[in-house]
């Protein structure tokens, strides 16, 4: 279609040339004619240009899509079968505190009523999961979860008992789908061996879940209907898909288990292929679990991820049609009047409104579209859309890299949103590490989307002189129409947006307010006067006990930051110290906290530690270490009595600079605590990676432990993992005897809340202590 279509574009762009130049009484119009037949080649190859470029996005936002479904449901599968290994993990553990170590053991403890009871409490916490057996060395059903009592079922020929009772080195085994005798549905089974001190195998603990669970899951994700998402086993074996395809569950897949194996398992490749299931030429992409013999594949019809391509390449051809057509009427008619004054001229221009390391249209453009704008909206309400965009923490890749590094960077960053931004939204690099982006009023509806997509195409790590950088982005989003002043007015509004958006965390997008005009000059005021708060006297510590529960004993005690403002009273540490980060001021008053906490812990008895808590920013922009050291020598306080908490927003850049300094505190002698554990990235690699010595249970888990099933499960499972790596744990926010009780029941270390204390003074803290000690006496 493509090529017919070309050449007839080109025959009927002959003819008129010919037409024009005997109209014109040429009788030598060879050099004219041929300038314009270049013209019109470079029309026709830049028109070929732009589609096979408009394919090549359509092919790179439709692997952008299956890559992020793809890792969102390989994630999901983790976390699915993360959580039946935890609930094997907790039949075993009872297995082994039982005692029900041998073939004999099993058979006889294992078959009792209370283990049915226990099968069935464990397995209704996790809700996905149909039935839980427990299964002999001859495989035998010895108990379930499901039913009680329950008749002969014999299970030795099923392959998920076989592995795991003829191989030794394996855990556990994902068997093949099968249908259930019991109910008719379609089920798959994952089996974990039981061995004894010997290990010798003596059983199983097997998982039923039903594969219309799974199905059903995927039936909520699905984006259309030319969209199938599938989970394999490694060796090809398919387990579950939508739309459903029962034909072939449960089979075995050579050139499915060839194809897995061109992939690593952190790989997300995109690749185009006839599915091996339903025979349709597809977009497939395949997520490989690091963790578990599994594959989760996501994948699109060719036709459907094609089709907006085909239809945008009949537009652009039928427009390159029509402008070699102007491009030659304008040249003959033209051609003898261009002078070199006015290429001169339109080069000087362009490099007057584009901005030359980028080639992205610059400042000056920029307020020159936007003034455009601006009168279109004001004649006929045409409404656009101002998207401003500033890379974080850019400056230190400049400082860490040099500035020649940078300015690739830069490049870098702008092809990249080139090619992801359709023709329609202006781009400009208005100076810096900022840039700008203008789209039409009908994209009011997808800003959301847009700002994502964003976030989404820089996050992919740029490869930039044998370095690979992560870039991270915070956006402020304005319309038109909620601004009546200049282009400038408009800027400074998605200024504050964009402010708000780093303010809220950074790598994210905000969209203007105007009570954010009002949060801007209290953050200015508040930022002047805070400068002056500490010459003033007017920061204090208070310190909150923490109660050691078996002893009864008060263990330590928090330093936690007051400003009393002579006029606006006590601010709140959670609108000051934001701003103390941002400007700087928060490595200057954090040692402060921290030589003014030690001093007031040596009054103390030596049994009771103090507790402080250092920014992420102090990791990057101080030298912690020595400034602990420091506060220790002027103190003369004992280093085992300082505990500095962190939370996981010091670790999520893996810097090795804050690696290195949290080993080094701790060499000091000082205890590392990780501060509101489970409200973040509540990574498990933290607790391998960095010398922690407690863990803090956040509030918000301590608050609903008697109300939530699932905060209790989390405290619980919390409190696990810490035994095993021998943390010690304190519970924040207790609040009622009952929450303290509970807490005490299950093994946790301390309590910290208002039941136990609010926050004291200096000068009220050793009192408390006292008397706590004597009611702890008596007691």
């Amino acid at each position: 279609m493509l090529s017919s279509l070309r050449t007839k574009v080109r025959s009927q762009l002959g003819d008129g040339l010919r037409s024009i130049g005997q109209s014109l009484g040429w009788r030598s119009g060879a050099p004219i004619v041929l300038s314009a037949c270049l013209v019109s080649a470079t029309v026709t190859v830049g028109t070929a240009a732009l589609v096979w470029q408009a394919r090549d996005r359509a092919e790179t936002e439709a692997g952008y899509q299956l890559r992020g479904l793809a890792q969102v449901m390989g994630d999901q599968v983790d976390r699915w079968f993360q959580s039946v290994q935890l609930l094997q993990q907790i039949v075993v553990q009872h297995a082994e505190t039982v005692q029900m170590d041998s073939v004999g053991a099993v058979k006889e403890r294992g078959s009792s009523e209370p283990w049915h009871l226990k099968l069935k409490e464990w397995s209704s916490f996790f809700p996905d999961i149909a039935v839980l057996f427990i299964i002999d060395s001859e495989g035998n059903v010895v108990n379930n979860s499901a039913k009680w009592p329950f008749g002969p079922m014999n299970l030795a020929e099923r392959d998920y008992f076989a592995e795991v009772r003829r191989r030794n080195d394996i855990p556990y085994y994902v068997g093949r789908p099968v249908i259930d005798k019991i109910t008719g549905k379609w089920m798959v089974f994952i089996s974990r061996r039981l061995a004894s001190a010997t290990g010798d195998f003596i059983g199983c603990v097997t998982v039923g879940v039903t594969i219309s669970n799974l199905e059903a899951f995927y039936q909520d994700v699905k984006i259309d209907d030319r969209m199938a998402i599938a989970l394999f086993r490694r060796d090809g074996v398919l387990l579950a898909r939508y739309p459903q395809h029962e034909s072939a569950l449960g089979v075995v897949n050579a050139s499915s288990e060839g194809v897995f194996r061109r992939f690593s398992t952190s790989s997300l490749v995109t690749s185009r292929m006839k599915s091996l299931i339903d025979g349709e030429d597809r977009y497939i992409t395949a997520k490989i679990s690091s963790r578990f013999p599994l594959v989760v594949s996501v994948s699109r019809s060719s036709d459907a991820v094609l089709a907006p391509w085909k239809h945008e390449a009949a537009q652009m051809i039928a427009v390159a049609a029509v402008m070699d057509l102007c491009v030659a009427i304008a040249t003959a008619l033209s051609l003898r009047r261009i002078r070199a004054r006015d290429r001169l001229a339109n080069a000087e221009s362009y490099l007057a409104r584009h901005d030359a390391l980028t080639g992205l249209a610059n400042r000056l453009n920029f307020n020159e579209f936007m003034t455009r704008q601006i009168t279109r909206h004001k004649i006929d309400g045409g409404d656009a859309m101002l998207l401003l965009l500033d890379l974080d923490r850019f400056k230190e890749v400049n400082d860490t890299l040099g500035h020649g590094v940078g300015d690739q960077l830069l490049q870098a960053v702008a092809t990249r949103l080139g090619k992801m931004l359709s023709s329609d939204i202006f781009l400009a690099r208005l100076g810096g590490d900022e840039f700008a982006f203008v789209t039409g009023s009908e994209r009011h509806q997808d800003v959301g989307a847009l700002a994502s997509l964003i976030l989404q195409t820089l996050s992919e790590p740029f490869s930039v002189a044998s370095n690979e950088i992560v870039v991270e982005a915070s956006i402020g989003v304005v319309f038109i129409s909620q601004c009546d002043g200049d282009a400038e007015t408009i800027l400074r509004r998605a200024d504050l947006a964009l402010y708000a958006a780093k303010d809220s965390g950074k790598n994210n997008f905000k969209s203007y307010c105007p009570e954010m005009e009002q949060g801007l000059r209290f953050r200015r005021e508040l930022e002047v006067e805070l400068r002056h708060a500490l010459t003033r006297g007017e920061l204090e510590l208070a310190f909150q006990p923490l109660l050691h529960l078996s002893s009864g004993q008060i263990s330590g005690c928090e330093a936690l930051i007051r400003w009393k403002h002579p006029v606006r009273g006590y601010i709140p540490p959670s609108e000051f110290i934001p701003v103390a980060e941002e400007t700087g001021l928060i490595g200057t008053i954090g040692e402060w906290v921290l030589k003014t906490a030690c001093k007031a812990a040596v009054s103390w008895p030596p049994h009771i530690k103090v507790a402080v808590n250092l920014s992420p920013i102090q990791f990057r922009t101080r030298d912690i270490v020595s400034e602990v050291r420091a506060a220790i020598a002027e103190s003369e306080i004992a280093a085992d009595r300082i505990e500095l908490e962190i939370t996981e927003s010091a670790l999520i850049d893996d810097s090795k600079l804050t690696e290195v300094a949290l080993f080094e505190l701790r060499s000091l002698g000082v205890s590392i605590v990780l501060d509101d554990f489970g409200t973040g990235y509540s990574s498990l690699n933290y607790l391998r990676k960095y010398p922690f010595q407690k863990i803090k249970i956040d509030r918000s888990f301590v608050g609903e432990i008697e109300t939530s099933q699932d905060c209790l499960t989390i405290v619980e499972i919390t409190l696990l993992l810490a035994k095993r790596l021998d943390l010690l744990i304190t519970a924040e926010g207790v609040e009622t005897v009952e929450q303290l009780n509970l807490l005490k029941a299950l093994g946790c270390t301390q309590a910290q809340g208002y039941l136990i204390s609010r926050p004291l003074s200096a000068a009220c803290i050793l009192d408390f202590v006292r008397t706590q000690s004597g009611n702890a006496q008596a007691a």
